[in-house]
């Protein structure tokens, strides 16, 4: 659904939960990373036509000698913009991607937020639907194994963990 004439996102706008997650007695909290190297890719369609100037999530305990890589891509799968691998390092709270150049989205188009990690150690800001991945395959989440750091086109099958992680933007 496209939302009205002269519609602004707020600053910063995180993903929606779909309908069928949202009834689903969504958890929302921190927990650790189910799988090394596995990439979480979460389905984004924007509600109006907007201007994206980095993506982010929040780590919220266990960071260590973790590297993580963060991105957005198109609907057919290709990457429009990779962060590549960088460390955690010590630090907990926000992990932005900054874009070099600022990428115009289309409202009603659906595109891809996506995040690896090389290990299991941190606590990541997430929600957990209801142990349950049918709920999480409503939503559209997929996931593909062994593609850290993330891949130029992504090749990936659906999500088979209860497992998506919260995922926002900074906009114009």
């Amino acid at each position: 659904m496209r939302a009205p004439r002269n519609f602004r996102l707020p600053n910063p706008w995180f993903i929606p939960l779909s309908e069928g997650v949202q009834n689903a007695k969504v958890v929302l909290g921190a927990a650790g990373v189910p799988t090394a190297n596995k990439a979480m890719y979460m389905p984004v369609v924007f509600p109006c036509d907007v201007i994206l100037t980095a993506m982010f999530f929040i780590v919220a305990s266990g960071a260590g000698a973790t590297n993580y890589d963060l991105g957005l891509y198109n609907g057919d799968y290709s990457s429009i913009a990779l962060k590549g691998s960088t460390g955690l390092a010590s630090v907990n709270g926000t992990k932005t991607f900054t874009f070099t150049n600022p990428i115009r989205v289309q409202a009603g188009k659906r595109y891809y937020a996506a995040v690896c990690m090389d290990n299991t150690g941190p606590n990541v800001f997430r929600t957990t639907v209801n142990a349950s991945i049918v709920n999480a395959l409503s939503m559209g989440t997929l996931q593909e194994t062994s593609a850290f750091p993330l891949p130029s086109t992504m090749t990936p099958v659906g999500n088979t963990a209860a497992y998506i992680p919260f995922i926002g933007f900074n906009t114009l």
